[in-house]
């Protein structure tokens, strides 16, 4: 009896013993599982650790970027301020221009109804001593003649020198054909026909044109028609065309 009393405690203290081993056994097991896990954590957040430093990195390069952008559009915002000052000196400066460069243009446009007394009629007689070595007798400007009919024809410049009678044209932009058509085909004969000096002699009738501008056409059509061409500035009076319409002379 005592026996079988001593031999249920070994058994009960070795399945106690056993009890604990296998427990043993399982917090081994499951410590080791968290030593793993705490090695993943640390891993995981090493790499967190990191990312955030990248990140903290970029977000330090983006401030400094906007600070930069920043600082760029204070510039940006003085340089539009200093524009638009300037803009506006610059807009002062060409309202003045245009209203002085508006009375200029008012002066010479009421200047230019005086060419033919202010500039064709002092220096033509220069030009002729010049170009034929003989002077000019007698010169009119705005000479205004009546026909039969009562139609009233004005003259720019009338200027006789030796055998010839000159009669001249003025426009301040001599630009159209029609210009030099109307002068050759209706003025000239009408010249000839009613002014007095040809009652008086056979004059060798001369033609002439006179402007600030002359274009090649108009030049080149002078020519044909035996008209002489004179420049206005410069070196104050030129014939353009001397050479070409001489022998028409």
């Amino acid at each position: 009896m005592a026996r079988t009393t001593v031999e249920k405690r070994v058994t009960d203290l070795e399945n106690a013993l056993m009890q604990m081993v296998y427990q043993s056994r399982q917090t081994d097991i499951r410590f080791a599982a968290f030593v793993d896990e705490m090695a993943v954590f640390k891993n995981e957040m090493k790499v967190f650790k990191d990312e955030m430093t990248d990140f903290k990195n970029e977000m330090k390069v983006f401030k400094d970027e906007m600070t930069d952008f920043k600082n760029e559009m204070n510039v940006f915002k003085d340089e539009m301020v200093t524009f638009k000052n300037e803009t506006k000196v610059y807009m002062e400066r060409l309202d003045s221009i245009t209203a002085d460069m508006n009375r200029k243009w008012g002066e010479l446009a009421n200047k230019m109804g005086t060419i033919a007394e202010d500039i064709v009629a002092p220096g033509f007689p220069f030009l002729i001593e010049k170009t034929f070595n003989f002077s000019v007798e007698d010169i009119g400007v705005r000479r205004r003649i009546k026909d039969q009919e009562g139609n009233s024809w004005e003259f720019d410049v009338i200027a006789r020198a030796g055998e010839y009678l000159f009669i001249i044209d003025v426009k301040s932009s001599y630009n159209k054909i029609e210009y030099i058509h109307y002068f050759y085909e209706v003025l000239l004969p009408k010249a000839k026909e009613l002014l007095p000096e040809f009652k008086i002699r056979e004059y060798r009738l001369v033609g002439c044109i006179a402007s600030f501008r002359l274009d090649d056409s108009i030049i080149c059509k002078a020519s044909e028609m035996g008209i002489l061409a004179i420049s206005l500035g410069g070196s104050y009076l030129n014939f353009l065309n001397f050479e070409d319409v001489k022998r028409k002379l």
